[in-house]
């Protein structure tokens, strides 16, 4: 997609304030990507002429007329659709392809009524020729087959009416009757009237050059209408009145997309896939999900509730007494010692908490300016000896929320924004897996073994009283452990996107993957080799499986991505990567029975556009949802894996009121600073950056390859 932009009217609003945007106003200016594309040059300048869409359906003769106002000589021409004085009509035939097949149109035509007062040409049904009263088939009934046909012609037959009707009062120069339209018509009621008396389903009629034009124009009304209301919604409703439109928005967004999808001339138009996919992207950011929180498993899940019962007893039998944290696992420090840290940290931030003596700052290389910049990166030690590494984000004092990263990445991957993070009064701490990066490996580690790592870090080296875990992809099982290990401190855990256990069989639990991540997960050892030497190469095996969405979250965050898979595999591939995987197709090493914190599982839904998440499919999240009891589900459409990665949205929504809380009981942080967070929190985010990624796929940009010298301005060192 050309990089869509936005002035005219936008700018006009931009600069004056004045209201009254349209789609059609968007059409040069300075946004690009989707965002620009979407209100910008996407439209095709209502004010200059609506252009048809009838791909070469209805030509230009060598004698056509000069065109109308508002009409362009490629697709509607006086040729095409007058009647000359003589009354015989002089159309230039149009090429029709025989596959041609108009499906049953929507009874919303989504067009502006018709006064009663028009007085333009406008076909009658008397004009166009009565439909036949002959009697039914022999039979006295007509099959399902037949009233479907004749209800699809009649359809036809009165859009095209309705259609004419609109079209002529709004170019009333143009003389849309005619012979030609009146055969077209005749044929529509003629068909209509054959079926209905023989009950004979034959071929159906291919619709003509006018229903073809007509088709078209509405097409592109429905198109602009459509963007009107999304541009007013974009700039105007949703940034003011965030709370109060919250639970009517995603419905209203699906009637938006309903309105496009119920006219086949739009369904693969490129812009209806601009619409969409910011739609994707509005729905993301403001986390727009299903209103069902408890979801029934399916039939395409694999399993079933008794696979689940079944499961969550062996879990429970195995597991119930799992160690977790107890007073037992403290550091060996006296109670006055632990007060002084907190106190400490109180002054300089979270990170002044952390003991000296088992933990350290780690100095980074300068391929890391952007992450030193916004974080500080720590080792720390486990009880057993063993060294993790820690990278702290965010609100230096903000609430709390530690992080398991996504499979293969450790400390060194994309991050959320770190001015959101501190606006929002988030802390972010990411902790990596045994075996990655720099991290010493834990043989044989489970889920569970993890999650411990993460409950040392949190209780222990930050002495926090309270803190809130995400998991996030891979991470999404340690997330959930966490929370069954330690319910005396975790306030809350979130998963996205995450993976569920294998409750029956390893087929069925990769069944929805995409075919690379099938095929990873059996040659994993060899693909993570070469992720090693090049994160891109990762990028490229998995391509097939990404959707647009993904395009544009990794076409934005693909270096940073590429990094961080290089860094995360550069010390051992059988420590990180590989255990990964065993540890996922492993028990994890917890009780799934009476779940014992607050839960929320997030997960991208198919939109009915075929957008899915092809490596942690969403029938792992409704796996998961019916082994904890207590969990609720949160499925957004449209959203695959990679853009179901960017964690800003997810934090926002279901985190708030945790952090809320803290910064009730935060007498030491400043009360304006707790307001400032507040005010920010009430507003609707910023859409993320990767929404105004230019279309196409994430290695291209403006049609150059991702690794064209045009394309790479920013090196590897985030300059």
């Amino acid at each position: 997609m050309s990089g869509g932009v936005l002035a005219g009217g936008g700018a006009n609003w931009l600069i004056t304030g004045e209201s009254g945007l349209r789609w059609s106003d968007f059409t040069t200016g300075a946004f690009t990507g989707i965002l620009g594309e979407v209100i910008g040059g996407a439209s095709r300048t209502v004010h200059a002429g609506i252009h048809t869409r009838s791909a070469g359906s209805i030509a230009a003769g060598p004698d056509a007329a000069a065109p109308q106002p508002g009409l362009t000589a490629a697709n509607l021409t006086a040729a095409n659709l007058t009647e000359v004085d003589s009354g015989a009509a002089t159309t230039t035939p149009a090429p029709t392809p025989d596959d041609v097949n108009i499906e049953p149109m929507p009874d919303d035509v989504n067009i502006e009524p018709i006064p009663d007062d028009v007085d333009t040409p406008i076909p009658t049904l008397s004009e166009a020729g009565a439909r036949a009263a002959e009697p039914g088939p022999p039979s006295g009934r007509l099959s399902t087959e037949a009233a479907e046909r004749i209800a699809t012609l009649d359809k036809r037959h009165t859009h095209m009416v309705i259609g004419l009707a609109q079209l002529a009062r709004e170019w009333p120069g143009i003389p849309w009757s005619g012979t030609a339209t009146s055969a077209e018509l005749e044929t529509l009621t003629t068909a209509i009237g054959s079926v209905r008396s023989s009950g004979v389903v034959g071929p159906e009629p291919a619709p003509g050059p006018i229903e073809l034009a007509i088709q078209a124009k509405m097409d592109e009304k429905t198109l602009d209408r459509v963007g009107d209301e999304l541009v007013r919604y974009v700039l105007d409703e949703r940034d003011t009145n965030a709370a109060a439109t919250h639970e009517s928005a995603g419905p209203r967004l699906d009637r938006m997309l309903q309105r496009l999808h119920d006219r086949p001339g739009l369904l693969h138009d490129g812009r209806t896939q601009d619409i969409e996919t910011l739609v994707s992207a509005i729905r993301w950011t403001d986390q727009l999900a299903l209103p069902d929180r408890r979801m029934p498993l399916l039939p395409e899940d694999g399993v079933t509730m008794a696979d689940v019962e079944l499961y969550r007893r062996q879990a429970a039998d195995a597991f119930a007494d799992a160690p977790g944290w107890s007073p037992a696992n403290a550091i060996d420090e006296s109670p006055a010692a632990r007060e002084v840290r907190q106190h400490r940290a109180r002054s300089l931030g979270h990170v002044g908490a952390l003991p000296r003596d088992w933990v350290r700052p780690v100095v980074e290389e300068p391929g890391n300016r952007d992450l030193t910049a916004v974080s500080k990166l720590f080792a720390a030690r486990m009880p057993d000896g063993r060294t993790v590494y820690v990278r702290v984000a965010g609100d230096p004092d903000g609430f709390p929320v530690l992080l398991s990263p996504g499979t293969p990445v450790g400390v060194d991957g994309a991050l959320p924004d770190y001015k959101m993070l501190y606006d929002q009064g988030f802390c972010l701490i990411i902790v990596e897996r045994p075996g990655y990066g720099e991290s010493d490996p834990l043989p044989a580690r489970s889920v569970a073994d993890c999650a411990r790592d993460i409950i040392h870090i949190a209780v222990e080296l930050f002495a926090f009283d309270t803190y809130a875990v995400l998991g996030r992809s891979g991470g999404g099982s340690v997330g959930i452990a966490t929370g069954a290990l330690d319910p005396t401190h975790v306030a809350r855990v979130v998963s996205v996107v995450g993976t569920s256990p294998v409750v029956t069989d390893i087929e069925g639990w990769t069944a929805h993957m995409g075919q690379p991540n099938k095929d990873g997960y059996k040659a994993v050892r060899e693909l993570a080799l070469r992720t090693r030497e090049s994160g891109r190469s990762l990028l490229e095996f998995n391509d097939p499986s990404f959707h647009v969405p993904d395009h544009m979250f990794i076409g934005v965050n693909q270096w940073r991505l590429a990094r961080g898979y290089e860094r995360a595999l550069a010390k051992s591939v059988d420590t990180s990567w590989v255990a990964d995987a065993a540890q996922l197709k492993a028990p994890w090493g917890i009780s799934f029975a009476d779940y014992p914190v607050p839960i929320d599982l997030v997960h991208g839904v198919d939109d009915g556009a075929g957008v899915r998440d092809e490596f942690s499919p969403v029938s792992h999240s409704r796996i998961n949802a019916a082994l904890i009891e207590r969990a609720q589900l949160h499925l957004i459409p449209g959203i695959a894996h990679m853009s179901g990665m960017d964690l800003a949205p997810v934090l926002c929504r279901y985190l708030s009121a945790e952090r809320d809380a803290y910064f009730e009981t935060a007498t030491w942080i400043p009360r304006e600073r707790a307001e400032r967070i507040q005010a920010k929190a009430a507003a609707p985010l910023e859409l993320p950056t990767w929404a105004f990624w230019t279309h196409g796929k994430w290695h291209e940009r403006f049609g150059r390859p991702a690794n064209s010298p045009e394309f790479l301005r920013i090196d590897r060192d985030g300059r």
